[in-house]
């Protein structure tokens, strides 16, 4: 590796005495990744001949041994390199948060995994952001892993987070220099929580996420063509956007429908199915789409061979390499007594899916939900309560419940904060957050319909959404506005117990995950003034009222006709 570490020391040099300009660095900063895979390949018996293969993953939320896990993972690395010596492996985003072994470590025994298992790039999903800036400059900084991030810039004046986050890089096969690029979702200031972006109560961090997008794909662009212009002749995407209604503009297919130049995008967030898809893009050329899934249930293949890109999803394989599996297991084991920690029996399954495994939490009404909410009201002493469905990740099975279990749940660190809003307030978020519901919940093929995160779970109300109406949030540069008839009808509040039609000139108290807090103005936005006081995480207030009611859960069995969909 003489060739990284002599631009490596010259960059330092001409860094430090200021001669290089920002674009300047940034196109020697992906140059270091240049180098062949392997030290080794002078001396390899394998000829160029051999087919490149890229294995991805995305949104792993520290699944880390259930389904394949980093073991299978690793173990079909091995079996890989035994085919080709030109094997990489890449991450779309979303890995060091979402189940309890990443959570109570804040991201750090994930990033130990994948030093180990030999990740080469990533790209920063929304969830990334969950700890905070200065964690996940921490996580960056000891990562073997290069983060990749093209619309990621940094505006504060402290330690930059993502200084050795580069925009792309490029890696040698054989006879072919791929780049990879790093997209991360401008949303995720939303989908995170706004307080993770923030310096003295200001936003430092720009996802290029203006213009309706526009910024967006002139940002990428220009790192695409940065990177034809410095020898890849295949640019792959590593992006964290997704596919789902909810996120356009800023969704897959939006970009490579606005872009040229990418081959292949890698995609992330959704937690989308698709094991090879061809779009076309700005110049009517065929770009493959593909994203594994969730929790390493699949492993993504992608091969370059000399007839082109195709991609593949690996699942139920089976091997397990023994090394990564005993980490993980020591891991486990030193974090036992606190996610092992029992906090009683349930007498009641509670799931996020239908039986037949669609996942309505985000687009009706369903009882974890209904025990989530509760259990926020009842640790703040409120008698309403929202969650966004998509913090509520995980099923409860009846038996014996762990904090592990809760953790699962809701695995974001968000607080039961307490608010005083108006009524009127509480209808425009309500309005803001079922925009994306539909009339019928569940495809044909059995899958959720219309999905969004933030569709809310609630506790304290009853209502109905009228979908046959289209939508009246209308977004623009000025902020989010309501303008048109209402979705959102017949609302009641539960008042001393009874419920009564609420009053938009009536302040309640309401509890929600911090995370809706933020100084953005727009419908759905709640301000921090409005904040009364900021309790525990969500997983404490759900162990205190499980204690509280004794594990009883059978009233959500079945829902309670609180979210009415017509």
């Amino acid at each position: 590796m003489v060739e990284c570490e002599q631009i490596t020391k010259k960059a330092h040099t001409m860094i430090k005495g200021n001669t290089l300009s920002i674009t300047a660095i940034t196109v020697l900063a992906s140059t270091l990744f240049t180098a062949d895979i392997s030290a080794a390949t002078n001396e390899s018996p394998y000829k160029s001949k051999y087919e490149t293969v890229i294995l991805y993953t995305n949104d792993v939320h520290c699944f880390a041994d259930e389904n394949i896990g980093y073991a299978g993972l690793a173990a079909y690395r091995k079996e890989m390199l035994k085919q080709t010596p030109y094997v990489a492996m890449v991450d779309g985003g979303d890995h060091l948060q979402g189940n309890a072994i990443g959570t109570l470590t804040k991201g750090e025994n994930i990033v130990d995994i994948m030093n180990h298992v030999r990740y080469d790039f990533a790209t920063i999903g929304n969830h990334e952001f969950d700890y905070g800036l200065d964690v996940l400059k921490a996580r960056i900084d000891s990562s073997n892993t290069q983060y990749l991030a093209s619309n990621v810039k940094y505006t504060g004046v402290s330690k930059d987070p993502f200084a050795k986050t580069v925009p792309y890089a490029i890696k040698r096969f054989g006879v072919n220099r791929i780049g990879f690029i790093g997209i991360v979702t401008p949303r995720s200031i939303g989908s995170s929580n706004p307080d993770n972006f923030k310096e003295d109560k200001k936003i430092v961090v720009n996802l290029c996420g203006q213009n309706n997008g526009q910024n967006l794909f002139d940002t990428v662009q220009s790192a695409v063509n940065s990177c034809r212009q410095n020898g890849a002749n295949y640019v792959i995407a590593l992006s964290h956007l997704g596919t789902s209604a909810s996120v356009v503009p800023f969704d897959s297919k939006t970009l490579i429908a606005n872009t040229t130049g990418i081959d292949a995008v890698l995609d992330a967030h959704s937690h989308s199915i698709i094991p090879f898809e061809k779009l076309t893009n700005k110049d009517g050329k065929e770009v493959i789409l593909t994203s594994t899934g969730t929790g390493l249930e699949r492993i993504g293949k992608l091969t370059v061979s000399a007839e082109g890109i195709k991609t593949e999803l690996i699942s139920d394989y089976k091997e397990k390499d023994p090394k990564i599996a005993a980490l993980i297991a020591r891991q486990k084991e030193a974090l036992g007594a606190e996610l092992n920690n029992e906090i009683g029996i349930s007498n009641t399954n509670l799931s996020i899916t239908t039986p037949e495994g669609a996942r309505i939490v985000r687009n009706r009404e369903c009882g974890i939900g209904n025990w989530v909410t509760d259990a926020m009201a009842f640790t703040a002493g409120t008698e309403i309560a929202l969650c966004n469905g998509g913090g509520i990740r995980s099923d409860l099975k009846a038996g014996k419940v762990s904090y592990m279990d809760l953790l699962a749940i809701h695995t974001f660190n968000n607080k039961v904060t307490k608010l005083n809003i108006t009524g009127q307030k509480l209808l425009d978020i309500l309005e803001s957050c079922y925009q994306h519901v539909g009339s019928e919940a569940v495809a044909a093929d059995g899958t959720a319909l219309n999905e969004s995160g933030s569709f809310l779970q609630v506790a304290g109300l009853k209502l109905t959404i009228d979908a046959s109406k289209p939508t009246p949030i209308k977004k623009s540069n000025e902020g989010t506005v309501i303008e048109g008839d209402r979705r959102v009808e017949d609302v009641l509040v539960k008042v001393n117990g009874n419920y009564e039609p609420i009053d938009p000139a009536k302040s309640y108290m309401v509890a929600v995950p911090n995370y809706m807090v933020n100084n953005k103005k727009g419908a759905g936005n709640v301000n921090e003034d409005s904040i009364l006081e900021i309790f525990g995480i969500i997983p404490d207030a759900m162990a205190e009222h499980f204690k509280h009611i004794k594990g009883d859960l059978s009233q959500y069995a079945n829902i309670e006709g609180r979210i009415t969909v017509k």
